[in-house]
Protein backbone atom coordinates (compact mmCIF):
# COMPACT_ATOMS: atom_id res chain seq x y z
CA UNK A 1 0.00 0.00 0.00
CA UNK A 2 1.06 3.29 -1.05
CA UNK A 3 0.09 6.61 -0.09
CA UNK A 4 0.46 9.17 -2.81
CA UNK A 5 -0.58 13.55 -3.31
CA UNK A 6 -0.50 13.60 0.88
CA UNK A 7 2.19 15.96 2.70
CA UNK A 8 4.85 13.67 3.47
CA UNK A 9 4.45 14.26 7.08
CA UNK A 10 1.25 12.11 7.31
CA UNK A 11 1.08 9.33 9.22
CA UNK A 12 -0.90 6.02 9.55
CA UNK A 13 -3.07 3.41 11.03
CA UNK A 14 -3.47 0.18 10.82
CA UNK A 15 -6.96 -1.29 12.28
CA UNK A 16 -9.74 -3.66 11.82
CA UNK A 17 -6.88 -6.60 11.60
CA UNK A 18 -3.49 -7.16 12.04
CA UNK A 19 -0.25 -6.52 9.55
CA UNK A 20 0.82 -10.28 8.16
CA UNK A 21 3.94 -11.40 10.32
CA UNK A 22 7.40 -9.74 9.02
CA UNK A 23 5.41 -6.95 6.62
CA UNK A 24 5.48 -3.04 8.13
CA UNK A 25 3.69 0.22 6.93
CA UNK A 26 5.55 3.43 6.83
CA UNK A 27 4.56 7.19 7.84
CA UNK A 28 4.38 7.70 4.26
CA UNK A 29 2.11 4.20 3.35
CA UNK A 30 4.50 1.99 2.17
CA UNK A 31 4.37 -1.91 3.10
CA UNK A 32 7.56 -3.86 2.97
CA UNK A 33 9.13 -6.56 4.38
CA UNK A 34 9.46 -10.46 4.37
CA UNK A 35 6.31 -12.28 4.98
CA UNK A 36 6.47 -15.13 7.14
CA UNK A 37 2.97 -17.03 7.71
CA UNK A 38 0.83 -17.82 5.32
CA UNK A 39 -2.95 -17.06 4.75
CA UNK A 40 -5.25 -13.79 3.63
CA UNK A 41 -5.06 -10.33 5.47
CA UNK A 42 -7.61 -7.74 5.25
CA UNK A 43 -6.91 -4.70 7.11
CA UNK A 44 -7.85 -0.53 7.19
CA UNK A 45 -5.22 2.05 6.68
CA UNK A 46 -6.06 5.41 8.33
CA UNK A 47 -4.29 8.70 8.38
CA UNK A 48 -4.13 9.05 11.85
CA UNK A 49 -3.15 13.03 11.48
CA UNK A 50 -5.39 13.79 8.29
CA UNK A 51 -8.40 15.93 7.75
CA UNK A 52 -10.65 13.20 8.00
CA UNK A 53 -9.33 10.47 10.60
CA UNK A 54 -12.47 7.96 9.89
CA UNK A 55 -11.69 7.65 6.32
CA UNK A 56 -10.16 4.43 5.84
CA UNK A 57 -8.53 2.18 2.55
CA UNK A 58 -9.02 -0.93 3.42
CA UNK A 59 -6.19 -3.33 2.03
CA UNK A 60 -5.82 -7.12 1.56
CA UNK A 61 -2.77 -9.30 0.93
CA UNK A 62 -2.45 -12.79 0.07
CA UNK A 63 1.04 -14.63 1.40
CA UNK A 64 1.29 -18.26 -0.20
CA UNK A 65 3.33 -20.18 2.14
CA UNK A 66 6.53 -21.59 0.47
CA UNK A 67 5.98 -24.85 2.44
CA UNK A 68 3.10 -27.20 1.29
CA UNK A 69 1.07 -30.61 2.19
CA UNK A 70 -1.20 -32.03 -0.15
CA UNK A 71 -4.32 -32.58 2.57
CA UNK A 72 -4.70 -30.65 6.11
CA UNK A 73 -5.69 -33.75 7.47
CA UNK A 74 -5.99 -37.75 7.23
CA UNK A 75 -9.22 -39.61 8.07
CA UNK A 76 -8.32 -43.70 8.15
CA UNK A 77 -11.56 -44.49 9.27
CA UNK A 78 -12.49 -47.90 11.26
CA UNK A 79 -9.50 -49.76 11.37
CA UNK A 80 -9.38 -53.51 13.52
CA UNK A 81 -7.14 -53.05 16.61
CA UNK A 82 -3.82 -54.43 16.64
CA UNK A 83 -3.76 -53.97 12.36
CA UNK A 84 -2.29 -51.69 10.61
CA UNK A 85 -4.32 -50.19 7.40
CA UNK A 86 -2.90 -49.36 4.24
CA UNK A 87 -0.71 -46.40 3.59
CA UNK A 88 -1.72 -42.58 2.88
CA UNK A 89 0.30 -40.36 0.90
CA UNK A 90 1.10 -37.04 2.15
CA UNK A 91 2.62 -34.98 -0.66
CA UNK A 92 5.56 -31.98 0.78
CA UNK A 93 6.54 -29.24 -2.19
CA UNK A 94 8.22 -26.03 -2.03
CA UNK A 95 6.23 -22.99 -3.28
CA UNK A 96 8.59 -20.46 -2.50
CA UNK A 97 11.24 -19.36 -4.64
CA UNK A 98 14.38 -20.17 -2.01
CA UNK A 99 15.64 -24.13 -1.28
CA UNK A 100 14.95 -24.87 2.04
CA UNK A 101 15.98 -28.20 4.48
CA UNK A 102 12.88 -30.78 5.98
CA UNK A 103 14.80 -30.92 9.80
CA UNK A 104 12.21 -33.58 11.37
CA UNK A 105 9.51 -35.69 10.07
CA UNK A 106 7.22 -37.39 13.29
CA UNK A 107 3.50 -38.68 14.02
CA UNK A 108 1.92 -38.62 16.77
CA UNK A 109 -0.64 -41.02 17.98
CA UNK A 110 -1.73 -44.60 17.14
CA UNK A 111 0.03 -43.40 13.83
CA UNK A 112 3.32 -44.31 11.81
CA UNK A 113 5.52 -43.42 8.51
CA UNK A 114 7.86 -43.79 6.13
CA UNK A 115 9.01 -41.17 4.27
CA UNK A 116 11.55 -39.86 1.41
CA UNK A 117 11.86 -36.26 3.00
CA UNK A 118 14.69 -37.32 4.98
CA UNK A 119 16.22 -35.07 7.83
CA UNK A 120 17.98 -32.55 5.75
CA UNK A 121 16.68 -32.79 2.48
CA UNK A 122 17.11 -30.15 0.63
CA UNK A 123 13.42 -28.77 -1.26
CA UNK A 124 14.72 -26.23 -4.30
CA UNK A 125 11.76 -24.61 -5.70
CA UNK A 126 8.78 -26.61 -7.08
CA UNK A 127 10.61 -29.68 -5.77
CA UNK A 128 8.25 -32.37 -3.78
CA UNK A 129 8.55 -35.25 -1.67
CA UNK A 130 6.63 -37.48 0.42
CA UNK A 131 5.11 -38.74 3.59
CA UNK A 132 3.35 -42.01 3.83
CA UNK A 133 1.42 -42.75 6.76
CA UNK A 134 -0.16 -45.80 8.17
CA UNK A 135 -3.01 -46.15 11.21
CA UNK A 136 -2.42 -48.83 13.43
CA UNK A 137 -4.92 -48.65 16.69
CA UNK A 138 -4.25 -50.06 20.04
CA UNK A 139 -8.00 -49.55 21.65
CA UNK A 140 -10.91 -50.00 19.97
CA UNK A 141 -12.37 -46.24 20.30
CA UNK A 142 -11.89 -42.72 18.23
CA UNK A 143 -8.16 -42.08 18.00
CA UNK A 144 -6.46 -38.48 17.17
CA UNK A 145 -2.56 -38.01 16.10
CA UNK A 146 -0.30 -35.30 13.91
CA UNK A 147 2.05 -35.75 11.08
CA UNK A 148 4.41 -33.12 11.71
CA UNK A 149 6.97 -31.71 9.63
CA UNK A 150 9.66 -29.29 10.45
CA UNK A 151 11.82 -27.16 8.20
CA UNK A 152 14.39 -25.07 8.72
CA UNK A 153 12.68 -21.99 6.75
CA UNK A 154 14.22 -18.43 8.72
CA UNK A 155 11.23 -17.02 10.91
CA UNK A 156 11.13 -14.18 13.41
CA UNK A 157 10.25 -15.58 16.85
CA UNK A 158 6.40 -14.20 17.00
CA UNK A 159 4.08 -15.17 19.97
CA UNK A 160 0.67 -16.55 19.63
CA UNK A 161 0.91 -19.27 16.85
CA UNK A 162 1.40 -23.03 18.19
CA UNK A 163 2.84 -23.53 14.19
CA UNK A 164 5.88 -21.09 15.32
CA UNK A 165 9.21 -21.74 16.70
CA UNK A 166 12.24 -19.27 16.42
CA UNK A 167 14.42 -20.72 13.11
CA UNK A 168 12.09 -23.54 11.88
CA UNK A 169 8.74 -23.79 9.90
CA UNK A 170 6.67 -26.65 11.13
CA UNK A 171 3.96 -28.12 9.43
CA UNK A 172 1.03 -30.16 11.02
CA UNK A 173 -1.51 -32.34 9.89
CA UNK A 174 -4.13 -33.82 11.71
CA UNK A 175 -4.78 -37.61 11.55
CA UNK A 176 -7.95 -39.61 12.77
CA UNK A 177 -9.32 -43.16 12.53
CA UNK A 178 -11.40 -45.29 14.80
CA UNK A 179 -9.98 -48.58 16.21
CA UNK A 180 -12.92 -51.45 16.50
CA UNK A 181 -12.61 -55.04 17.77
CA UNK A 182 -11.49 -57.95 14.92
CA UNK A 183 -15.08 -60.28 15.18
CA UNK A 184 -13.31 -62.73 17.17
CA UNK A 185 -14.62 -66.35 18.81
CA UNK A 186 -14.41 -66.57 22.75
CA UNK A 187 -15.09 -70.04 24.57
CA UNK A 188 -17.15 -70.32 27.75
CA UNK A 189 -16.54 -73.74 29.33
CA UNK A 190 -19.35 -75.05 31.94
CA UNK A 191 -18.17 -76.26 34.28
CA UNK A 192 -14.18 -75.81 34.31
CA UNK A 193 -14.03 -78.66 36.66
CA UNK A 194 -15.86 -82.19 37.85
CA UNK A 195 -15.60 -84.26 41.03
CA UNK A 196 -17.25 -87.83 40.30
CA UNK A 197 -16.35 -88.44 43.78
CA UNK A 198 -16.81 -92.17 44.62
CA UNK A 199 -17.86 -95.16 41.76
CA UNK A 200 -17.17 -98.70 42.81
CA UNK A 201 -14.91 -100.26 40.46
CA UNK A 202 -15.76 -101.84 37.27
CA UNK A 203 -18.72 -99.60 37.18
CA UNK A 204 -19.40 -96.88 34.99
CA UNK A 205 -20.43 -93.40 36.64
CA UNK A 206 -23.32 -91.36 35.33
CA UNK A 207 -22.13 -89.03 32.06
CA UNK A 208 -21.32 -85.77 33.26
CA UNK A 209 -21.41 -83.02 30.76
CA UNK A 210 -19.40 -80.26 29.93
CA UNK A 211 -21.39 -77.07 28.09
CA UNK A 212 -19.37 -74.64 25.41
CA UNK A 213 -20.74 -72.11 24.26
CA UNK A 214 -19.63 -69.39 21.50
CA UNK A 215 -19.90 -66.08 23.38
CA UNK A 216 -17.80 -64.38 20.55
CA UNK A 217 -18.84 -62.50 16.80
CA UNK A 218 -16.75 -65.58 14.66
CA UNK A 219 -16.40 -69.05 14.53
CA UNK A 220 -14.85 -71.22 17.50
CA UNK A 221 -12.92 -73.94 16.08
CA UNK A 222 -12.07 -76.55 18.86
CA UNK A 223 -8.92 -78.55 17.15
CA UNK A 224 -8.48 -81.20 19.76
CA UNK A 225 -10.26 -82.84 22.47
CA UNK A 226 -8.00 -85.13 24.63
CA UNK A 227 -8.51 -86.69 28.01
CA UNK A 228 -4.44 -86.70 29.94
CA UNK A 229 -3.70 -88.42 32.77
CA UNK A 230 -5.97 -91.27 34.48
CA UNK A 231 -7.23 -93.52 31.85
CA UNK A 232 -10.62 -93.93 33.74
CA UNK A 233 -12.24 -91.38 32.21
CA UNK A 234 -13.85 -91.10 28.56
CA UNK A 235 -16.02 -89.48 26.65
CA UNK A 236 -20.10 -90.12 26.63
CA UNK A 237 -21.81 -90.35 23.36
CA UNK A 238 -24.49 -89.27 22.68
CA UNK A 239 -25.59 -87.59 25.94
CA UNK A 240 -28.88 -88.09 25.98
CA UNK A 241 -29.42 -88.78 29.54
CA UNK A 242 -28.32 -85.54 31.35
CA UNK A 243 -28.53 -83.17 27.99
CA UNK A 244 -32.39 -81.83 28.63
CA UNK A 245 -31.50 -79.16 25.58
CA UNK A 246 -30.14 -82.03 23.20
CA UNK A 247 -27.30 -80.15 22.51
CA UNK A 248 -24.80 -81.71 19.86
CA UNK A 249 -22.13 -83.22 20.63
CA UNK A 250 -18.53 -81.19 20.08
CA UNK A 251 -16.43 -82.29 17.42
CA UNK A 252 -12.94 -81.32 16.19
CA UNK A 253 -12.73 -79.05 13.83
CA UNK A 254 -16.52 -78.61 13.35
CA UNK A 255 -17.44 -74.77 13.65
CA UNK A 256 -19.40 -73.69 17.00
CA UNK A 257 -21.31 -70.72 15.13
CA UNK A 258 -21.53 -67.22 17.35
CA UNK A 259 -23.95 -68.34 20.28
CA UNK A 260 -24.07 -71.60 19.78
CA UNK A 261 -23.37 -74.47 22.00
CA UNK A 262 -22.43 -78.01 22.15
CA UNK A 263 -21.55 -80.59 24.83
CA UNK A 264 -19.30 -82.99 25.73
CA UNK A 265 -20.35 -85.96 27.58
CA UNK A 266 -17.58 -87.33 30.56
CA UNK A 267 -17.58 -91.00 32.13
CA UNK A 268 -16.08 -92.56 35.13
CA UNK A 269 -15.09 -95.99 35.02
CA UNK A 270 -12.27 -97.05 37.48
CA UNK A 271 -10.49 -99.84 37.44
CA UNK A 272 -8.76 -99.87 40.54
CA UNK A 273 -9.45 -98.02 44.07
CA UNK A 274 -7.91 -94.90 44.94
CA UNK A 275 -8.10 -91.10 43.74
CA UNK A 276 -8.07 -90.68 39.79
CA UNK A 277 -6.69 -87.21 38.67
CA UNK A 278 -6.85 -86.35 35.05
CA UNK A 279 -7.71 -83.26 32.72
CA UNK A 280 -9.53 -82.91 29.37
CA UNK A 281 -7.64 -80.54 27.26
CA UNK A 282 -9.46 -78.56 24.40
CA UNK A 283 -7.56 -77.04 21.86
CA UNK A 284 -9.42 -73.74 20.78
CA UNK A 285 -9.16 -70.26 19.01
CA UNK A 286 -11.97 -68.68 21.58
CA UNK A 287 -9.02 -65.98 22.03
CA UNK A 288 -8.62 -62.17 22.23
CA UNK A 289 -5.88 -62.43 18.65
CA UNK A 290 -7.36 -65.76 17.48
CA UNK A 291 -4.44 -67.84 18.37
CA UNK A 292 -4.93 -71.40 19.33
CA UNK A 293 -4.56 -72.33 23.48
CA UNK A 294 -5.83 -75.28 25.26
CA UNK A 295 -8.54 -75.00 27.99
CA UNK A 296 -8.26 -77.30 30.80
CA UNK A 297 -10.93 -79.05 32.61
CA UNK A 298 -10.00 -80.66 35.71
CA UNK A 299 -11.36 -84.56 36.55
CA UNK A 300 -11.19 -85.54 39.93
CA UNK A 301 -13.06 -88.81 41.30
CA UNK A 302 -12.34 -91.80 43.95
CA UNK A 303 -12.49 -95.10 42.98
CA UNK A 304 -13.75 -97.83 45.78
CA UNK A 305 -14.28 -101.33 46.21
CA UNK A 306 -17.05 -103.45 44.59
CA UNK A 307 -20.58 -102.65 46.82
CA UNK A 308 -20.59 -103.76 50.05
CA UNK A 309 -22.29 -103.47 53.40
CA UNK A 310 -20.34 -101.26 55.49
CA UNK A 311 -22.17 -100.75 59.55
CA UNK A 312 -21.64 -97.93 61.57
CA UNK A 313 -23.46 -97.86 64.97
CA UNK A 314 -23.26 -94.82 67.23
CA UNK A 315 -21.24 -95.13 70.63
CA UNK A 316 -21.63 -97.42 73.19
CA UNK A 317 -24.21 -96.00 75.44
CA UNK A 318 -23.70 -95.90 79.50
CA UNK A 319 -26.68 -96.18 81.58
CA UNK A 320 -27.15 -93.56 84.56
CA UNK A 321 -27.06 -95.42 87.88
CA UNK A 322 -30.02 -97.36 88.49
CA UNK A 323 -32.19 -98.73 91.61
CA UNK A 324 -33.07 -102.82 91.41
CA UNK A 325 -36.30 -103.69 90.44
CA UNK A 326 -36.48 -99.96 88.43
CA UNK A 327 -36.88 -99.61 84.38
CA UNK A 328 -34.47 -96.90 83.76
CA UNK A 329 -35.40 -94.45 80.51
CA UNK A 330 -34.57 -96.41 77.09
CA UNK A 331 -30.97 -95.44 74.97
CA UNK A 332 -30.95 -94.97 71.22
CA UNK A 333 -28.65 -97.05 69.56
CA UNK A 334 -28.50 -96.46 65.89
CA UNK A 335 -26.88 -98.16 62.88
CA UNK A 336 -26.63 -97.27 59.70
CA UNK A 337 -25.92 -98.75 56.78
CA UNK A 338 -22.26 -96.45 54.95
CA UNK A 339 -21.56 -98.84 52.45
CA UNK A 340 -22.67 -99.40 48.85
CA UNK A 341 -24.67 -102.62 49.52
CA UNK A 342 -28.06 -104.27 51.50
CA UNK A 343 -26.95 -104.81 54.74
CA UNK A 344 -28.95 -107.10 56.50
CA UNK A 345 -29.42 -107.13 60.39
CA UNK A 346 -29.96 -110.96 61.78
CA UNK A 347 -30.11 -111.60 65.27
CA UNK A 348 -29.44 -108.55 68.02
CA UNK A 349 -28.84 -109.88 71.41
CA UNK A 350 -27.15 -109.15 74.80
CA UNK A 351 -24.70 -111.46 76.56
CA UNK A 352 -23.33 -110.63 79.90
CA UNK A 353 -19.54 -109.81 80.48
CA UNK A 354 -19.10 -110.09 84.38
CA UNK A 355 -20.56 -112.01 86.98
CA UNK A 356 -22.91 -109.66 88.89
CA UNK A 357 -24.45 -109.27 85.14
CA UNK A 358 -27.65 -110.86 84.22
CA UNK A 359 -28.77 -111.27 80.77
CA UNK A 360 -32.28 -109.55 81.69
CA UNK A 361 -30.06 -106.64 83.19
CA UNK A 362 -30.72 -104.71 79.29
CA UNK A 363 -33.59 -105.25 77.41
CA UNK A 364 -33.59 -104.79 73.41
CA UNK A 365 -36.55 -103.41 71.20
CA UNK A 366 -35.05 -103.66 67.75
CA UNK A 367 -38.53 -101.97 65.95
CA UNK A 368 -37.86 -101.80 62.13
CA UNK A 369 -33.84 -103.25 62.16
CA UNK A 370 -33.73 -106.05 59.55
CA UNK A 371 -32.71 -105.10 56.46
CA UNK A 372 -31.37 -101.20 55.59
CA UNK A 373 -30.50 -99.51 52.09
CA UNK A 374 -26.92 -97.64 51.36
CA UNK A 375 -27.34 -94.19 54.13
CA UNK A 376 -29.89 -95.36 55.40
CA UNK A 377 -30.77 -96.14 59.05
CA UNK A 378 -32.75 -97.53 62.46
CA UNK A 379 -32.77 -97.66 66.06
CA UNK A 380 -32.63 -99.92 68.58
CA UNK A 381 -33.76 -99.33 71.72
CA UNK A 382 -31.92 -100.56 74.99
CA UNK A 383 -33.06 -99.83 78.22
CA UNK A 384 -31.61 -100.93 81.56
CA UNK A 385 -33.28 -102.89 84.15
CA UNK A 386 -31.19 -104.42 86.86
CA UNK A 387 -31.77 -107.05 89.07
CA UNK A 388 -29.87 -108.87 92.30
CA UNK A 389 -27.23 -108.29 92.97
CA UNK A 390 -25.92 -104.69 92.91
CA UNK A 391 -23.08 -103.65 91.21
CA UNK A 392 -21.34 -102.66 87.92
CA UNK A 393 -23.22 -104.57 85.14
CA UNK A 394 -21.00 -104.65 81.64
CA UNK A 395 -22.74 -106.84 78.57
CA UNK A 396 -22.36 -106.82 75.21
CA UNK A 397 -24.91 -106.18 72.39
CA UNK A 398 -24.08 -108.45 70.04
CA UNK A 399 -25.69 -107.68 66.37
CA UNK A 400 -25.04 -110.09 63.28
CA UNK A 401 -25.23 -108.84 60.09
CA UNK A 402 -24.07 -109.74 56.38
CA UNK A 403 -20.64 -107.76 56.52
CA UNK A 404 -17.61 -109.84 56.14
CA UNK A 405 -17.11 -109.73 60.32
CA UNK A 406 -20.27 -110.87 61.05
CA UNK A 407 -20.68 -110.08 64.08
CA UNK A 408 -20.54 -106.65 65.82
CA UNK A 409 -20.34 -106.26 69.39
CA UNK A 410 -21.39 -102.72 71.57
CA UNK A 411 -20.51 -102.73 74.84
CA UNK A 412 -23.22 -101.79 77.44
CA UNK A 413 -22.87 -100.53 81.28
CA UNK A 414 -24.84 -99.32 84.02
CA UNK A 415 -24.57 -99.78 88.19
CA UNK A 416 -27.16 -101.46 89.97
CA UNK A 417 -27.96 -99.55 93.34
CA UNK A 418 -29.75 -101.18 96.27
CA UNK A 419 -33.49 -100.62 97.06
CA UNK A 420 -33.52 -97.08 98.78
CA UNK A 421 -34.83 -97.13 102.53
CA UNK A 422 -34.79 -95.29 105.61
CA UNK A 423 -31.95 -96.43 107.92
CA UNK A 424 -32.02 -94.92 111.62
CA UNK A 425 -28.36 -94.32 113.42
CA UNK A 426 -28.08 -93.25 117.07
CA UNK A 427 -25.11 -91.39 118.49
CA UNK A 428 -25.19 -93.33 121.38
CA UNK A 429 -26.73 -97.44 122.10
CA UNK A 430 -25.78 -97.50 125.44
CA UNK A 431 -26.49 -95.14 128.25
CA UNK A 432 -25.24 -95.05 131.71
CA UNK A 433 -26.16 -92.73 134.63
CA UNK A 434 -24.26 -94.21 137.21
CA UNK A 435 -25.42 -93.83 140.86
CA UNK A 436 -28.16 -91.32 142.17
CA UNK A 437 -29.31 -90.79 145.65
CA UNK A 438 -32.69 -92.01 146.01
CA UNK A 439 -35.35 -89.20 146.45
CA UNK A 440 -32.77 -86.51 145.01
CA UNK A 441 -33.97 -84.89 141.40
CA UNK A 442 -33.68 -86.75 138.19
CA UNK A 443 -30.99 -87.00 136.96
CA UNK A 444 -31.15 -87.23 132.38
CA UNK A 445 -29.38 -87.66 128.79
CA UNK A 446 -30.01 -86.86 125.62
CA UNK A 447 -29.24 -89.17 122.66
CA UNK A 448 -29.41 -88.56 119.07
CA UNK A 449 -31.12 -90.35 116.04
CA UNK A 450 -30.26 -89.37 112.37
CA UNK A 451 -32.00 -90.53 109.31
CA UNK A 452 -29.32 -91.83 107.66
CA UNK A 453 -31.16 -93.66 104.24
CA UNK A 454 -32.49 -92.52 101.03
CA UNK A 455 -36.56 -92.81 102.13
CA UNK A 456 -38.50 -90.81 105.10
CA UNK A 457 -38.19 -92.30 108.70
CA UNK A 458 -41.95 -93.00 109.87
CA UNK A 459 -41.56 -93.66 113.69
CA UNK A 460 -44.47 -95.92 115.19
CA UNK A 461 -44.05 -95.34 119.01
CA UNK A 462 -41.03 -94.43 120.95
CA UNK A 463 -41.20 -96.08 124.44
CA UNK A 464 -39.13 -96.29 128.01
CA UNK A 465 -38.94 -98.74 130.61
CA UNK A 466 -38.03 -99.38 134.49
CA UNK A 467 -37.28 -96.46 136.13
CA UNK A 468 -36.89 -94.27 133.20
CA UNK A 469 -38.91 -92.27 131.09
CA UNK A 470 -38.11 -90.26 127.72
CA UNK A 471 -39.12 -87.43 125.73
CA UNK A 472 -38.35 -86.52 122.30
CA UNK A 473 -38.39 -84.23 119.25
CA UNK A 474 -39.28 -87.34 116.50
CA UNK A 475 -43.11 -88.26 117.72
CA UNK A 476 -45.76 -85.77 119.15
CA UNK A 477 -46.89 -86.22 122.47
CA UNK A 478 -49.48 -89.30 122.96
CA UNK A 479 -52.92 -87.84 121.74
CA UNK A 480 -52.01 -84.76 119.46
CA UNK A 481 -54.04 -84.46 116.69
CA UNK A 482 -51.77 -83.79 114.86
CA UNK A 483 -49.89 -86.69 112.88
CA UNK A 484 -46.18 -87.69 113.20
CA UNK A 485 -44.01 -85.83 110.67
CA UNK A 486 -42.00 -88.47 108.98
CA UNK A 487 -37.74 -87.96 109.49
CA UNK A 488 -36.54 -87.00 106.36
CA UNK A 489 -33.21 -88.37 105.01
CA UNK A 490 -29.99 -86.53 106.67
CA UNK A 491 -32.51 -85.20 109.31
CA UNK A 492 -32.19 -85.57 112.78
CA UNK A 493 -34.35 -85.82 116.25
CA UNK A 494 -33.13 -85.76 120.06
CA UNK A 495 -34.53 -88.53 122.90
CA UNK A 496 -34.02 -87.01 126.06
CA UNK A 497 -34.18 -90.03 128.59
CA UNK A 498 -34.31 -89.52 132.65
CA UNK A 499 -33.24 -91.87 135.47
CA UNK A 500 -35.33 -91.40 138.76
CA UNK A 501 -34.95 -94.22 140.68
CA UNK A 502 -37.60 -95.82 142.83
CA UNK A 503 -35.28 -98.40 144.52
CA UNK A 504 -31.70 -99.20 145.88
CA UNK A 505 -29.41 -100.93 143.78
CA UNK A 506 -28.60 -101.53 140.34
CA UNK A 507 -31.46 -100.28 138.05
CA UNK A 508 -31.52 -101.29 134.13
CA UNK A 509 -33.61 -100.26 131.77
CA UNK A 510 -34.47 -99.48 127.85
CA UNK A 511 -35.86 -97.26 125.09
CA UNK A 512 -37.71 -98.95 122.23
CA UNK A 513 -37.76 -97.05 118.90
CA UNK A 514 -40.62 -98.43 116.50
CA UNK A 515 -40.53 -97.10 113.18
CA UNK A 516 -40.39 -98.36 109.19
CA UNK A 517 -36.72 -98.48 109.37
CA UNK A 518 -35.79 -102.36 108.80
CA UNK A 519 -34.25 -102.38 112.15
CA UNK A 520 -37.29 -101.73 113.94
CA UNK A 521 -37.51 -101.70 116.88
CA UNK A 522 -34.13 -100.14 117.45
CA UNK A 523 -32.70 -99.96 121.30
CA UNK A 524 -31.00 -98.01 123.95
CA UNK A 525 -29.87 -99.63 127.04
CA UNK A 526 -30.17 -97.90 130.27
CA UNK A 527 -27.74 -98.31 133.04
CA UNK A 528 -28.02 -96.54 136.57
CA UNK A 529 -27.87 -97.32 140.27
CA UNK A 530 -30.30 -95.94 143.35
CA UNK A 531 -28.75 -95.38 146.86
CA UNK A 532 -29.95 -94.08 150.04
CA UNK A 533 -27.63 -91.39 151.92
CA UNK A 534 -26.92 -92.89 155.55
CA UNK A 535 -24.96 -91.13 158.30
CA UNK A 536 -22.08 -93.01 159.49
CA UNK A 537 -23.32 -93.68 163.08
CA UNK A 538 -26.09 -95.56 161.66
CA UNK A 539 -24.46 -97.30 159.04
CA UNK A 540 -23.95 -100.39 161.20
CA UNK A 541 -27.78 -100.93 160.99
CA UNK A 542 -28.30 -101.14 157.44
CA UNK A 543 -27.29 -104.06 155.04
CA UNK A 544 -27.10 -102.85 151.36
CA UNK A 545 -27.17 -100.41 148.99
CA UNK A 546 -25.92 -97.25 150.43
CA UNK A 547 -23.91 -93.83 149.47
CA UNK A 548 -21.26 -92.31 150.97
CA UNK A 549 -20.64 -88.84 152.01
Amino acid sequence: FTATGVPAAMTWTVSAGALPPGITLSASGLLSGTPTMAGTYTFAVRAANGTRPDAAAEVSISIDAPIRVSAPALDFGSQFVDTASASRMIEVSNAGDSPFSIVGVSTAGDFSFTSDCPAKRQLGPREKCSVNVSFKPLSAQLLNGSLVIDTDIPLRAESGSPDQAPGAKRVTVSLTGVGVVIPRANIRIEPTGLDFGDQAVGSASIPKPVVITNTGRADLILSNIVFRGSESFDAAKPLARDNPDTLPDCEVNVPVRPTARCVIGIVYTPDTTGLAVASLDIDHNGTPDGRTTTAKILLRANGTPKPAPVIRITESPVFPDQVIGTIGEARDLTITNTGTADLVIGNVSVVPSNAVTNATDFSVERDQCQTLAPNTSCTVKISFTPTAPIGNKLASLRVSTNITNPIVEVILRGTALAVPVPLVKLDLTRVGFGTVIFGAPAVTQRVTLTNVGERPLIFGAITATGDYSQVNTCTVPPGSLVPSVPLQPKASCVITVTFLPQALGSLSGAVSIVSNAASSPDRISLEGNGCLLIPPSARRFFIGSSCSN
